[in-house]
């Protein structure tokens, strides 16, 4: 089965075998037929945060569940279930377009509601693990269900449970979310500011702040539909403060993002730029001329040449800044 529909770099990978999970019922069926048939899994929402470097000598399960409800509500807060299979741009709209607040700033992410949980998707300072109440999943060793309450999910930056200890040990069916009906915008990201006084906006609404982080994405980031890729393909970097410190002495415009008093967040997109690879380019393989936090496949290129630009970046960077660069994006 031909995986290039299925994820958005666009890669030409072949599987052995393919299924549309559209309920959680169909898992039993999933589970007899591993156990009849023993072999690697992987989940696939929309496939926006996966490499395909090697051919996948197993089982594809696209996740398509849908669905969403209400679960409860105050006079404050609503309490909503979605599935894993919904996407996830969709699903902030839809919230954003109720006035239910929380998610608004990680408008226009490609990828499922699942994959929020997985990845604990993050932007503009906003955490998907944040507004995450439970998550209901399914094991693939014995089809049992489980609630994972937001405490069991160990909700990190950019990582989850799903992502370690339980890494493809379950399958995701729903995700439960907490948000504002009488929200207080976070508009504390720099970008976020500048356009609300450029705009001369005062007193922002959930909705503006929705449509400016659409604009900011779509500004730099290329649409994947046109030019395949997987949005941010690296972490950006936590580091000391004395080695942010030491940077700065060369490099006193770098941006700098404070987590606590020891620790400095730093961009990667910036010490990749810095080294010289924005807009680089190897065949149909680059880093894209507006944002160099994204890899781009331009046309034909295979996941073994993508890896090689990111590991490109990886080397300059480690060289000139001493910093180690983490892939966001999972390689297969």
């Amino acid at each position: 089965m031909n995986l290039k529909p299925y994820n958005t770099f666009g890669i030409d990978a072949q599987c052995d075998h393919l299924t549309v999970l559209e309920q959680s019922d169909q898992i039993s069926e999933i589970i007899r037929f591993l156990n009849n048939n023993p072999m690697p899994v992987l989940v696939l929402g929309n496939g926006s945060n996966i490499l395909f470097v090697n051919d996948f000598n197993g089982l594809i399960v696209l996740n398509r569940i849908k669905g969403i409800q209400i679960i409860s509500e105050t006079e404050d807060d609503i309490t909503i279930e979605a599935g894993a299979g919904e996407n996830w741009s969709d699903f902030v709209s839809y919230c954003v377009g109720h006035g239910w607040g929380g998610i608004e700033n990680l408008a226009d992410i490609p990828g499922t509601v699942g994959a929020s949980a997985v990845q604990n998707i993050g932007a503009y300072d906003m955490e998907a693990g944040n507004a995450i109440v439970k998550v209901t999943a399914y094991s693939l060793q014995t089809g049992e269900k489980r609630t994972f309450s937001k405490q069991e999910c160990r909700f990190g930056y950019r990582s989850s449970i799903f992502k370690s200890a339980y890494y493809k040990h379950f399958i995701i069916t729903n995700v439960t979310y907490k948000l504002n009906k009488k929200p207080f915008p976070l508009t504390s990201y720099k970008a976020i500011q500048t356009v609300l006084s450029e705009k001369n906006i005062k007193s922002p609404t959930i909705r503006d702040i929705y449509y400016i982080v659409t604009e900011l994405r779509r500004s730099k980031l290329p649409d994947h539909t046109i030019l395949h890729n997987a949005g941010s393909f690296f972490k950006n970097p936590i580091v000391y403060r004395e080695q942010a410190q030491s940077i700065l002495q060369n490099y006193p415009g770098m941006p700098l993002f404070p987590l606590s008093y020891i620790r400095i967040k730093l961009s990667a997109g910036w010490l990749i730029e810095q080294c010289g690879l924005k807009g680089y380019r190897q065949g149909d393989a680059g880093i894209h001329d507006k944002q160099a936090l994204v890899i781009v496949n331009y046309g034909t290129a295979t996941g073994k040449q993508i890896l090689d630009v990111a590991q490109l970046a990886m080397r300059s960077v480690q060289e000139k800044f001493e910093v180690l660069l983490e892939m966001e994006v999972e390689i297969v």
